[in-house]
């Protein structure tokens, strides 16, 4: 049996950041994986420790939890978030909403995500950050210079 209060805290999350919890598409779960990484790395800490993966930053225990809180989808509508959560997830959601208009919220997340990845966990020096994104993300190579300024404004500090 699921822990009611952790998937509870995941639900609140991603109602703050606006991402919806929903498993039926693959950018459905990217989203979520890539919203929950920035979550924590601006400070609020689920407990989820993330592993480098072909789309960037993932956690098999996340993807479990999701999964598993669609049994509890009606036991989890009356949470609701705090001030304080919203307040501590200000830069997250500055970050989900940075989003440029050519791009959608997957491959933004996984931009920004994958970016602060290589930085901050796989220490990629600033000097190579481009060589090593355009290698590991060719597809996403455009969102490059708006997704390394994100990670400087919102998460570089966090």
């Amino acid at each position: 049996m699921a822990d009611e209060k952790k998937l509870a805290r995941l639900k609140v999350v991603l109602d703050v950041l606006e991402v919806a919890m929903s498993v039926d598409a693959m950018d459905c779960r990217l989203t979520m994986q890539k919203a929950i990484y920035i979550a924590q790395v601006t400070g609020v800490n689920l407990g989820y420790r993330f592993g480098w993966y072909l789309r960037g930053p993932y956690c098999s225990e996340l993807a479990d939890d999701y999964f598993e809180a669609r049994t509890y989808s009606e036991q989890l509508k009356p949470y609701v978030a705090s001030d304080d959560l919203r307040t501590r997830l200000h830069k997250a959601k500055a970050t989900i909403d940075g989003k440029p208009d050519d791009a959608s919220a997957t491959e933004w997340l996984e931009t920004v995500a994958s970016l602060d990845y290589m930085r901050r966990v796989q220490h990629v020096t600033s000097n190579d950050l481009r060589a090593k994104f355009s290698q590991e993300k060719p597809k996403l190579v455009h969102l490059y210079d708006d997704g390394l300024a994100a990670r400087t404004k919102y998460l570089r500090d966090a």
